[in-house]
């Protein structure tokens, strides 16, 4: 298999690239522009594969959190983050529902969602699970390397091809944020799927009983 070739059919070509650095650069500004006006003590905050600098697949979403000051209430931040300031940058997207309220539209041809959460400082308590997604992001983007980033390229098309890219319900497959924590523990696509085609129970990252240990959450 020629994995130049495959690389070559994933990524985003300069054309798609330009849209979401523009889409990212006009949203980030007027939700920070929003936020100054009304005194909210909040920032935008661009997560997932598109702020990792190149783990993102074509036709990737564009996830823009919205970063709140603990002081505000839960309902607080749902009304001004999770639905007013997300109705005044996507005037016509839609409500959804996860944990918190957020909404889901398109600018510039780009699926966008705009979803808001509180600022945790690492090892801080959480309140809702999306306040973790901040960190992720910023623990892939010290931790991987430029040639990483392609690897991860690799192993979402392959999860997709396969049907278990995705943590959505209707997938409970492997996420974006997996995929990366794999190819961190393992170094490439080629050395994950090795390992992959030995694993006989479940699949731990990482592989340090003793610091697992330390940890009650589930190990799944």
């Amino acid at each position: 298999m020629n994995l130049d070739l495959v690389l070559a059919s994933i990524r985003p070509d300069r054309e798609e690239q330009a849209t979401i650095d523009r889409v990212v650069r006009e949203l980030t500004s007027r939700i920070s522009d929003i936020l100054k006006r009304d005194g909210i003590k909040a920032e935008p905050r661009l997560v997932g594969s598109v702020s990792k600098g190149g783990t993102h697949l074509k036709d990737a979403d564009i996830d823009i959190f919205i970063v709140f000051s603990r002081e505000y209430r839960e309902w607080e931040m749902e009304s001004m983050g999770g639905l007013r300031v997300g109705h005044e940058v996507l005037p016509e997207g839609q409500e959804k529902y996860a944990e918190h309220p957020y909404v889901s539209g398109r600018y510039l041809g780009r699926k966008v969602d705009i979803v808001p959460c509180y600022q945790i400082p690492p090892g801080t308590s959480i309140i809702s699970s999306v306040d973790r997604t901040p960190l992720h992001t910023e623990y892939v983007k010290d931790h991987i390397t430029d040639v990483q980033r392609d690897e991860v390229r690799l192993l979402k098309a392959f999860m997709k091809t396969a049907g278990v890219y995705g943590s959505e319900v209707k997938v409970s497959g492997f996420s974006g944020y997996v995929c990366e924590l794999l190819v961190l523990n393992f170094g490439t696509f080629m050395e994950t799927i090795r390992y992959f085609s030995t694993l006989t129970g479940p699949l731990t990252i990482p592989e340090d009983r003793e610091l697992l240990s330390q940890f009650d959450a589930p190990r799944r």
